[in-house]
Order: C-alpha cells, then structure tokens, then sequence
C-alpha cells in the first residue's frame, strides 16, 4: 500500500484481496453469477477449468473427470456460472487483449456485487465467516461483517481500468514481453482521483511529477517501433513448399562483424532468389537435383554479395527425411530419394516385423509415416541398393547442402529428429535402431544442435560467390522447427498450424509427450529450438490443391479461391489424410472417386473441388486440435497459422469457424524468419527465442480471424467424423 500511496498519492487504509479459492467460494455460496459468454470463449473457460482442478502424473498433462471436477459450459449465451466457472472466464486470454480479460473480471465483480445485494444478512455472514481463511485484509470479522449489512445500499456507478485507455499503450519490454506502459504518470493520477472522488484539476505532487518523467523516459522506447533492425539478405525458397529449402543469409547493417551484445529491436526480410524445386521422374523412382538446389543458392549469395551486403552467417533449412548417400571419397553417390518416392509403401509394416512399432515408437516418439528414413532406409538395405551399400556417410538434405558450401559434415538435431532414428529423450541416434538396418553412429556426421557452427564457406564457395569465409549456422535444420520457432505469440498458450503443401499442427513441451494415447494418435515428438519439442501432426496440406492447379493449367488462386467462396457449402467432404491422394496420377479425379465411394456429391466445378478441399482441410484442423487439447500441457487459446498457407483468407476464417478460437495469421515466411533467428542468437545479437518472438509480432502485420456461423460448422464436423472414422488416426 505504501507504493500505491506514493505512486498514486491515495492514503489506503483499508483493503481486502481474493485468490482464487476464495472467488470460488464466494460465488458458490452466492448461488452462481449471471455471466454472458461468448461462443468463442467456451473452449477457453473449459480448458481453464480442468487447469485448475486437473490432476497430472507426468508433469505435463492434466486430466480432470466431467460431471465430478468440473462442469463444462457447453453452449453460449447468458447463463449462471458457478464459482470454478467464472473463475476460469476471469482468466480468459487471447480473446482480444489484455484490457478486455481485465474488463471479464470487472464484469464478474458486478455479477457478484448484484447477486450480494439479494442474499440475507444470515447469508452474507455465512459466506463471510467461510471465505475469511482465504482473503487478505486489513479488516477484522467484525468489520467485514458490518460492511456488508449495507451492501444492498451500494450501487456501482462506474467501473474502468488503470491506467485509463488515453493515457497507456502497449509494448514489449526486454524479456517480460507485452507491457502496459502508464505514457503519462501525472496525467493517469489526475484522472483516478476524478474518477475516484469527482475532484476536478487535482494537482499532483512534485514528486509524482518526477516519477512520471521518469516513466515517460524509461518506457516510451518500447511504446514505439523501435529503429534498429536485423536484415535478413537472401531468402532462397523453391515454390514448391514440398521441397522448402530455405538459404539465409543474415547480417546486422549497422555493424555486421560486430554484433555481440547487440540486441535486434526491429526486423527486415529481404527476398533475393527465389526458385522452384521439381521432382524428377526417371526408372519409376522421384529423385530431388542437389546439384540444382546448390546452385540456387550459390546464385543467392552471389547477388547478396554483389548487393554489397556485410553477412554475418548463413543458415539452412529443408523439408524433413529424406537424405544424401555420401562415398569415401566425399563424393555423392545418386541424386537423393524423394519421399513421395512409392518404394516405401508397406515399408513399416514389414519393419515392425523385427521390431515392434511400440519399441520404435517409445525409443523416438515419432508419427509412422511410410517415407520416415528410418523405413526410407530400411527399404534401402532390403532392395540392395548400390548406393546405400557403398556409402561412408549419410547426410540429412540441409546438412548436405551446408556441407557442400564448407566441406563439413554434421548431423542437425530438428532435422535428424524426422528420421524416426533419434531417441526422444537422450536426443541422440537410437544405436538399437541403427544396428537393425546396418549402420553405427560413424555413417553420421558430428551431431551439432541449433546455434552451434558448422564451418566457414570453402576457398572455392568464397571464388565463386565474391565472399569472404562466412561461417554457416546450423539453424533448426527441419523447415517447421524454424517455421516454429518464429511463431508470433506472446506467451506458449497455442497451437500453430505450419501451413504449406503439408500441413503441421502442434503444440511446444519441454519434454517428449510419449503415451499410450500418443501412439494410438500418432503424434509426433519432432525436435525444436532452445530444447523444446514439437508435439505435432502431419496432416496433407494446400497438396491437394497444388496438385489439381497443375492439372487446370495453373489457374490463379485468387480466381479460384473467389468461385469457392461462391459453391454450396459442406457438399461434398473429404479425409485431406486419406492414401488415396498420397501421389495419385490425376488429383482431380481421385477427389470424385472418394466422394462417389462414400455416396457423395461429385465435385464438378473447380470452384466446388476447391471448397472440398479448403472445407475439408479446415474439419480436419478441428479434429486434429481437439487431439492436441487433450495431450498439451497448457490450455490452447489460439491458434497461429504460419507459412505460405497463412496468406489464404479463406481457409483462415474457415479454420477459425471449425475449430472455434482466434486463428492469428502471419508470418507467411516464417521459416525463412526462424532460420534468420536462429542465427541471430548465435551472432549474440538476441537473447533467447521468446524475445525474438516479441520482435516478430511487432514486426511483422499480423491478421487475426474470430469465429463465424459455428453451429453450421458444428454440425458439418459432425459428418466429417463420421465420414472419417474408419480411417482415422489422431
């Protein structure tokens, strides 16, 4: 009270606060309060709810019993909470800002104040003498107790916020993240004791005066876009996001050789070479040209140099699984294998032969999928391959192309973790794994982690490109680990949703969530940065649609996304996951063909194919989260839509109405940001992800879309659950 004095020059004498538990009770014994909730509020008070009460024997998640812990709310409206109900609703994130949470508190006090003023002196006593353990006050029982006898005399005549809404703004503030910041101490006190006692032109006290220039000096730097910034020089990313291979080059502009203890208040991405990544068809097999994606790169640092650019580090990141054979003599021995290569069809099955899918699944925590490397490679061994058998080293695809800019040979941790190969908990090559398809740690190159150095750009690279020996970052070599790894969020209440020609939803633990329940799921445990895992799952993505745009002549998605908007909606669903349209010859016609074998309309207009798709995807996302809800540690309050797919409006708003929470949208280039993140870090010119992430969400615009026409949308998940559950998988 002292500082609130000093601060706000009011002489409290007085006061009494409640925790939790005590709001608790005292709305219990009140009988409940009368609170409007919103539609897109309900997920939030539930999973508030079973935080608060949940029980926990891994540490990380919480389960609690309906109908005996807690009662969910289940429909919107105005409607009677009980004590754990409005508590968790006063808790409520995301929805909006900080300043409407604080409001649905404002609004239970109320709520609590009017159902006081219909109780009983008996009844008023009863709840006093029964919350007294669990309040702080300054007053004694008595006193309380004579307060309250009046209590149906008081009316609350106005209710606002500190500091009031003219004289604050928000920003980020070192590492605590998103502030209040009072701009204006003296002009905020002025107004409390009008607000408070009706007293016009109140004079502040020199003191208060000081202190409040001191606040305007000390914070309005954060209540601005800060100036310095972080450029990001040359972003190389093949169209096709199915081979997303991003070179990033990165360098601090005011001192690029010099960075250390810098840290970056502002960030620039600069595009310079972007270029398509094909698949190559030849003896029935889909090969990636390495030598092609070099070159690319080669061409992208060439212009950054040309540019005249001072570059402090390059980093880079790729799809997962798929790898390089290297020979003895630091040669590669074939183009690499893509993992839409049809070789490993029934490739897991015939692995769990030896060993079964429980044991591989609790060493790495790993989705089964059939291109994993671990089957990629198994298929390999069984097939006698040639290049397999002749190989020294086997390098992830990043870790090939860092290699062929340094001549260093290193196994990344994000991207080695996609290979169903490395142990979930000592995060090292499995050697049980390693031994059954005859290979040994030796066939990989020094495990290295996101941050640490590779090695600096070869005598030939530095000829070529006009560089100097620039040294090369191992970044989160798994696009998505540095997709994630710039999600925009203020704290680690989310999902994101990686948005590309696949689609990665998940959520981040510290630590590998490896369950029974994982498992029949088939939820996965990829590695990230600062440590963290991604508990996620690969669902098809914008595939299908990229797919059929080949087949239409490369129709523009504009015009195609407008006719969509335009088709009968909920017509015709499909399962994005379904095999059927893992590589089919013609997309078009695989989408008919599961619509007509699950009595369907047929899709016949491009515009009614592509809102099966986007219709389709977006249930999917909903069945997917409702999944991740019950396995993430921390209730999921948004969800952040990231990459390429982010810049699709459409889908946005469809996802947000399916899975019924704020779906936030942006940075479409977060892989790119995340690896240029990474590399900050390891310049010294950042402290810790959760900085960067404050960086990024000021940064970069951000799009954020709220829940529409739900109940359509609740009942047409209905019938795509029924539509999928006989293939469903998590």
């Amino acid at each position: 009270d002292d500082v609130l004095e000093v601060n706000l020059e009011d002489d409290i004498t007085d006061y009494v606060t409640v925790g939790f538990d005590g709001l608790i009770e005292v709305i219990d014994a009140l009988g409940g309060v009368d609170i409007n909730v919103t539609e897109s509020e309900i997920h939030y008070l539930n999973d508030y709810q079973i935080s608060m009460v949940g029980t926990t024997k891994d540490g990380i998640n919480f389960t609690a019993t309906e109908g005996t812990d807690y009662t969910p709310v289940t429909h919107s409206g105005m409607q009677t909470l009980n004590g754990l109900q409005a508590t968790a609703y006063c808790r409520i994130r995301y929805i909006g800002n900080d300043f409407q949470r604080a409001q649905r508190q404002r609004d239970v006090i109320m709520a609590i104040a009017e159902k006081a003023k219909g109780a009983s002196a008996s009844e008023l006593n009863d709840i006093a003498n029964g919350v007294v353990d669990n309040i702080s006050t300054s007053l004694d029982i008595s006193e309380i107790l004579g307060v309250l006898k009046d209590v149906g005399k008081y009316s609350v005549v106005a209710n606002d916020g500190f500091p009031f809404e003219q004289y604050r703004a928000t920003g980020r503030v070192g590492s605590k993240g998103s502030c209040v910041i009072p701009q204006d101490l003296a002009k905020n006190v002025e107004e409390l004791h009008k607000f408070l006692f009706d007293v016009d032109n109140y004079e502040v006290s020199s003191e208060v005066k000081e202190f409040s220039d001191k606040v305007a000096n000390d914070t309005g730097k954060y209540a601005n876009t800060a100036a310095d910034e972080f450029a990001k020089k040359d972003t190389n990313e093949p169209a096709d996001a199915s081979g997303a291979d991003d070179a990033d080059t990165a360098g601090v502009p005011a001192d690029g050789d010099d960075t250390g203890g810098t840290e970056i208040n502002g960030l620039e991405m600069e595009e310079v070479n972007r270029f398509p990544n094909h698949l190559i068809e030849v003896g029935r097999h889909f090969y990636w040209d390495i030598y092609e994606l070099y070159r690319h790169i080669i061409e992208g640092l060439r212009i950054a140099a040309r540019k005249g650019v001072e570059i402090t580090s390059i980093g880079i990141d790729t799809w997962g699984v798929d790898f390089v054979c290297v020979g003895k003599d630091g040669g590669f021995l074939r183009q690499p294998y893509s993992y839409r290569d049809p070789h490993t069809v029934g490739a897991p099955e015939a692995f769990f032969t030896r060993i079964p899918r429980s044991h591989v699944y609790g060493w790495t925590g790993i989705q089964v999928m059939n291109f994993n490397s671990l089957f990629q490679l198994d298929t390999l061994r069984r097939n006698h391959d040639s290049a397999l058998a002749a190989a020294d080293k086997l390098l992830f695809m990043p870790d090939a192309l860092s290699y062929m800019l340094t001549g260093q040979m290193v196994t990344e941790y994000t991207i080695a973790s996609t290979a169903q190969l490395v142990n979930a908990n000592t995060r090292r090559l499995e050697d049980a794994l390693l031994q059954e398809i005859g290979l040994t740690q030796a066939h990989f190159g020094r495990f290295v982690y996101p941050g640490e150095k590779i090695g600096g750009l070869t005598e030939e690279v530095q000829r070529i490109t006009g560089l100097g020996a620039v040294p090369v970052i191992a970044v989160a070599g798994h696009d998505t680990a540095s997709a994630v790894a710039a999600v925009p969020a203020m704290d680690r209440n989310f999902a994101y949703l990686s948005s590309g020609t696949w689609s990665l939803m998940g959520v981040e633990t510290d630590a590998p969530v490896i369950t029974a329940e994982t498992e029949s799921l088939n939820f996965t445990n990829e590695g990230g940065v600062e440590g963290t895992i991604r508990l996620l799952k690969n669902i098809c993505g914008m595939w299908l649609l990229e797919r059929c745009r080949t087949e239409w002549g490369e129709i523009p998605y504009s015009e195609l996304i407008v006719e969509a908007g335009t088709c009968e909606p909920f017509r015709s669903l499909i399962n994005p996951d379904d095999a059927l349209f893992t590589n089919p010859a013609n997309m078009e016609q695989a989408i008919k063909t599961y619509c007509s074998d699950y009595r369907q309309p047929i899709p016949m207009t491009h515009g009614q194919i592509v809102r099966c798709i986007f219709e389709s995807l977006a249930l999917r996302y909903r069945q997917v989260l409702d999944s991740l809800r019950n396995l993430s540690p921390r209730p999921v309050e948004a969800l952040h839509v990231i990459g390429g797919g982010s810049r699709n409006e459409l889908l946005n708003q469809w996802t947000a109405n399916a899975v019924g929470i704020p779906v936030i949208a942006g940075p479409s280039e977060a892989t790119a940001i995340g690896n240029v993140m990474v590399q900050a870090l390891a310049a010294g010119a950042a402290r810790d992800i959760a900085s960067m992430r404050q960086l990024i969400n000021r940064s970069i615009p951000l799009k954020t879309f709220y829940p529409q026409d739900m109940e359509d949308w609740n009942t047409a998940y209905l019938h795509f659950k029924q539509l999928t559950m006989t293939n469903y998988n998590g």
